[in-house]
């Protein structure tokens, strides 16, 4: 599974905890909110202008999903960058059809839950990146491989997950209600995404061929999610079709597009049934 931060954002903990360490990403909590997701981008206000019906639609479930629609996940035709304008005409719209301010001020206990819940993303991703490189190492080419487990990487990387649910409840809680709502909000906010032929006309007018790649990746998550849940299905059965769907997965990620696997990353790599097996390496 994987965090909820754009790879940009990663990387800037990264780089960022690396010169002042670890704890000084709390410096770097806002104590704003932008229930959108929308980055402050002429891009993104662009996409708020000219697709207000989606939006409102995705914001039935959420309004965070209208990130799904955000040139700040890997939309590599975009080359619009922060704007203080957009921030300030951000703080003054209302979410479409809802009239609620797109910019709120968090409370105290939100910007300290928001803060331990990034340095457990942080923390968590270290975790996988020290996993995947000993898979590689191993010649590990998927956590479904008997040596997976044999290695005692499995066991070390468990490891490394407790101390991370243990230091950082608030990440526990957000990765715990990003599964809950996987298939009953996400997965049908994308499908509302799929299905408007003005956003994937806008967006492939933009020379992003990520939703089509998105649309067909859908079809097959949907497919294996009825199969899976399909009555009278024995535990090896859901084994063989975990298996199945993350050995496509990895497949079909060596030849789609890096918006495509941006997307995933945030979105798509968070599947319940998989859980920490559905990683994607470089073994």
């Amino acid at each position: 599974m994987q965090s909820w931060l754009t790879p940009q954002a990663e990387m800037a903990d990264k780089l960022f905890a690396e010169d002042w360490g670890v704890d000084a990403i709390a410096l770097i909590g806002s104590n704003q909110k932008n229930i959108s997701g929308l980055a402050t981008t002429m891009d993104d206000l662009a996409v708020l202008r000219k697709n207000p019906e989606l939006i409102a639609k995705l914001g039935r479930a959420n309004t965070k999903y209208a990130a799904m629609l955000s040139s700040g996940y890997g939309d590599l035709s975009s080359s619009s960058e922060y704007s203080t304008e957009v921030a300030a005409i951000f703080k003054k719209l209302g979410f479409p059809g809802y009239g609620t301010p797109i910019t709120q001020k968090k409370t105290k206990e939100e910007v300290a839950k928001s803060v331990e819940s990034r340095r457990g993303w942080f923390e968590y991703q270290k975790a996988q990146e020290w996993r995947d490189a000993k898979m590689a190492e191993y010649g590990i080419g998927s956590t479904y491989d008997v040596m997976y487990e044999r290695s005692g990487i499995k066991r070390e990387f468990d490891k490394m997950v407790d101390v991370v649910k243990e230091d950082f409840p608030s990440w526990v809680t957000e990765r715990k209600n990003i599964n809950d709502e996987y298939w009953d909000a996400m997965i049908p906010s994308i499908q509302k995404i799929v299905d408007d032929t003005n956003w994937r006309t806008y967006s492939f007018n933009k020379g992003s061929s990520k939703w089509e790649e998105i649309a067909y990746w859908l079809s097959e998550a949907k497919a294996f999610n009825k199969a899976y849940d399909a009555q009278n299905n024995t535990d090896s059965r859901k084994l063989q079709l975990k298996q199945q769907f993350a050995q496509f997965h990895y497949d079909f990620l060596q030849t789609a597009s890096e918006e495509f696997a941006a997307f995933s990353y945030r979105w798509l790599n968070n599947m319940p049934q998989l859980s920490t097996e559905f990683t994607v390496t470089n073994g």
